[in-house]
């Protein structure tokens, strides 16, 4: 055998090394749920972010506005509330009594006071005295001892005197009245922001209270900077 057949024939130790089969590593049981989990969430995520719809909050100032005018509710002195009926939010009907105003009083008030008091007094003694003359002279005249004429006398003043106590109770129930307010509903409409408190002292034309009309709506007025 040649050298040259000897070397064709050496052995190939690279290409005659044991075969190992194929090779597999196997992961965790917990990594494949974590992928799993992973995988869910981004389909979820993508899902959320296709139908979703984004917005941003802010904080606006405002406020609730009727769509016709409101009713600003005033007095016509200076006094101080001296009886309160309503609240907030009270539902009214035309013609309902809200407050009471009454003058302070003064020293001219109670002078004034006193002199139709005392006034009253001696035309309502005057009174007394021409009707029980006037009854006198009817029994005269009845039995014949009086004319005719003394008795009408005697009635025209007797009615004179009951016109003058009427217009001094028509003039006192006037002096009366203006110690005193009686402030009224002028419609329909639910009470809203009363300006003052029970005892207050408030001024002439001064606004007390807004009224809201009946069945009327409302809009929000928003202030966006």
């Amino acid at each position: 055998m040649t050298n040259q057949q000897i070397l064709m024939k050496k052995p190939r130790i690279g290409l005659s090394a044991p075969s190992l089969g194929p090779v597999r590593l196997n992961a965790p049981l917990q990594y494949h749920l974590a992928g799993w989990l992973s995988l869910l969430l981004v389909v979820a995520l993508l899902l959320f972010m296709s139908v979703a719809k984004f917005g941003a909050t802010h904080v606006v100032r405002g406020n609730i506005d009727a769509t016709k005018g409101v009713l600003t509710i005033t007095n016509d002195f200076t006094g101080i509330v001296s009886h309160l009926y309503i609240k907030e939010g009270d539902k009214v009907k035309a013609g309902q009594t809200l407050l009471v105003i009454k003058r302070p009083n003064t020293q001219y008030l109670a002078q004034q006071q006193t002199f139709f008091e005392q006034r009253m007094h001696n035309l309502a003694q005057m009174y007394q005295l021409k009707k029980a003359k006037h009854l006198a002279l009817l029994k005269l005249y009845d039995h014949q001892y009086l004319a005719d004429l003394k008795v009408k006398e005697a009635e025209s003043e007797l009615l004179a005197l009951a016109n003058q106590i009427n217009s001094l109770k028509a003039q006192y129930s006037d002096f009366k009245n203006q110690q005193t307010q009686v402030i009224k509903a002028p419609i329909d409409g639910i009470v809203t922001n009363i300006l003052f408190y029970k005892k207050q002292h408030v001024h002439a034309e001064q606004p007390l209270l807004h009224l809201l009309p009946a069945q009327k709506k409302l809009q929000a007025v928003l202030y966006v900077p």
